[in-house]
Order: C-alpha cells, then sequence, then structure tokens
C-alpha cells in the first residue's frame, strides 16, 4: 500500500524510523479493512486503530521535543523564522489527532467498510503530505 522510500527521509534517525513504523501501522490497517470483507474483524482494526492514535501521540511528543530543542540554539533571527515553522507544524499534529478522536467517536462497528476506507485514504494522504512537505523542512534546522 504505503511503501517507505528515500523521498521521505528526513535524515534524522529517531523520526525516520517512527515514520516507518506509523507506514508499517497504516499498512496493517489496511490489510485488515481489506479482511474485514470476508470476516468481522472490528476488534483487530480498533486495536491497529489504538496503537496508530497512541503511537503518533507519542511521536508528535517527541518530534515536538526536537523542534523545541532546535529553538533553544538558533540566534533570534533564527527563532523568529523558525517559530512560523514550529506552529504550522504542531497545528498539523493537533488537526491529525483531532480527525482521529472523531473516528474514534463514530459507531465503526456499525459502518466498517465506509469508515476504514476513508479512513485509509486520510492516514495514506495525510502522512505522505505531512512527511514530504512538512517534516522534510526540519532537517534544514538540525
Amino acid at each position: 500500500m504505503l511503501q517507505w522510500d528515500k523521498s521521505f527521509e528526513t535524515n534524522i534517525e529517531s523520526v525516520d524510523s517512527q515514520h516507518q513504523y506509523l507506514i508499517e501501522l497504516i499498512n496493517d490497517l489496511n490489510k485488515e479493512v481489506i479482511a474485514q470483507m470476508e470476516y468481522d474483524n472490528y476488534d483487530r482494526i480498533m486495536e491497529i486503530l489504538t496503537e496508530l492514535k497512541n503511537y503518533t501521540i507519542s511521536h508528535f511528543k517527541q518530534e515536538e521535543q526536537l523542534m523545541k530543542d532546535i529553538m533553544s540554539k538558533l540566534s533570534d533571527e533564527g527563532l523568529a523564522q523558525f517559530w512560523l515553522y514550529f506552529k504550522n507544524h504542531r497545528a498539523e499534529h493537533v488537526a491529525f489527532i483531532n480527525k482521529i478522536e472523531q473516528i474514534f467517536n463514530k459507531d465503526i462497528d456499525d459502518n466498517q467498510a465506509e469508515i476504514s476506507l476513508d479512513l485509509i485514504n486520510f492516514l495514506v494522504d495525510w502522512l505522505k503530505n505531512h512527511i514530504l512537505k512538512i517534516d522534510l523542512q526540519l532537517c534544514k534546522y538540525v
């Protein structure tokens, strides 16, 4: 489904390994969504979705701490430039978590196929766009 390739690399080892794991989780979720056509696997979908949510929250905290560490080392001019990047980056993280929370608040069991497919599309698009457009900018500052 979604394959890791060099274009996703930030050259920040911890960030890249966490992104790779997020891709694995999305791919696992995709397999379960496809499998639900043959059998009810609501529990497994929720298990992966919960892991994805928890891992993403942890990843975002680590990424934001990395950015705060960078800010502590910047000159006033560099800090002013970086601050806007940090605010926008963090806003994307908050929006992602809010979207995942909205999904948890839906009745997934009754609408597994529809919600699951929407979720997979959202996750793939968001992760690709976030890494390629936002996270890759981080390596300029490290």
